[in-house]
């Protein structure tokens, strides 16, 4: 997979997917903004990165008779390789939170934004974009969150750590495969952030409740263990107030 630098862009998944809808048969490729000015995470929220400092990437990948039933295998797939190639680094306690934040010692240092491209009940490529916090020394404005750097006082290479993550994201792609969907759903709930830990959650009513995550369906629904037994909810149904 090639990799394409730009200097400033509005959005690494947005210009891919306008390259995609001009030649349908692009080939996989990455590319890495030096600057996003509207980079985008889940639900429509915006993601900030500091120019120079963090990793703003999207990658395509082809697909073929891959069924958007099993998309959320997908974002389990690349939440895992960015955590194996955080681990080469070795940040403290990484954790993935559901969906696909990445976590070390309780702070968020990755954000992923995937989109399908759809032809009928088949997914035929994806789109992955990665927002990374490499460099940052401070993030005054994200208490929440932290860099590479702010967690191992290591400086990161951009264009290296940006080659680790095309790696590790195509080997993790060798999985669907050559491996069953419970053996990667396993590793992804080895990591998965305050999994068997009583949490304090919010529905969009903002009612607070009790729970233990027990696991995330085939679909991707968080499986939460309440008072009044054991649910199941989509993103915008459930909020975790523990932590992040």
């Amino acid at each position: 997979m090639n990799i394409n630098k730009i200097s400033a862009i509005t959005s690494t998944n947005t210009y891919l997917k306008e390259l995609l809808r001009n030649d349908q048969s692009l080939n996989e490729l990455a590319v890495v903004a030096e600057k996003q000015t509207q980079g985008r995470g889940q639900m429509g929220t915006e993601w900030h990165s500091q120019e120079g400092k963090s990793l703003t990437m999207s990658a395509l990948k082809r697909l073929e008779g891959f069924h958007v039933e099993n998309r959320f295998c997908l974002s389990m797939l690349v939440s895992i390789a960015i955590k194996n190639v955080l681990s080469f680094y070795n940040l403290p306690d990484i954790k993935i939170k559901w969906p696909n934040d990445i976590l070390s010692a309780n702070k968020k240092v990755c954000g992923l934004l995937l989109e399908p491209v759809l032809k009928k009940d088949q997914i035929k490529a994806i789109i992955i974009g990665v927002g990374l916090n490499l460099n940052e020394t401070e993030m005054p404005d994200l208490p929440q969150a932290a860099s590479i750097k702010m967690l191992t006082g290591k400086h990161i290479d951009i264009d290296t750590f940006a080659l680790e993550i095309v790696y590790e994201i195509n080997e993790q792609f060798f999985k669907l495969n050559s491996q069953p969907y419970s053996v990667i759903k396993r590793e992804y709930l080895n990591c998965l952030y305050r999994k068997g830990v009583l949490s304090v959650f919010k529905d969009p009513a903002g009612n607070e409740f009790n729970g233990l995550i027990t696991g995330v369906s085939n679909s991707g629904k968080l499986q939460v263990a309440t008072e009044l037994g054991e649910k199941e909810f989509d993103l915008k149904e459930i909020k975790l107030l523990n932590g992040l």
